[in-house]
């Protein structure tokens, strides 16, 4: 886990009302990432990225060779604990998803 609690967005970004932070109440970059030696990688980030709109994503591929997938995500929580705890949920909850 990483955790930027002042970041410095691009220009588009830096308007903290803007539709970039829309889906979380928790303004800093994040990124929760997860991998398995069988070539999962996942993760939760909450930074710029070109792929997708907005700032808070989930991303996945099931190889290293693999291109990354994209889905736009929402957590609710207002502290770094709560957040840590609700992507943690939602991470056991898509690798079930994928067994």
């Amino acid at each position: 886990m990483t955790w930027i609690p002042n970041p410095s967005p691009e220009p588009e970004a830096s308007d903290r009302g803007s539709d970039a932070w829309r889906r979380t109440p928790i303004r800093a970059y994040d990124t929760l990432h997860y991998s398995e030696s069988d070539g999962l990688d996942c993760g939760f980030h909450c930074e710029p990225n070109p792929h997708v709109d907005g700032l808070l994503h989930y991303q996945e591929r099931d190889d290293t060779n693999d291109e990354y997938t994209y889905v736009p995500v929402s957590f609710d929580a207002r502290s770094v604990a709560g957040l840590l705890w609700e992507m943690m949920d939602a991470l056991a909850d898509r690798l079930g998803e994928a067994d």
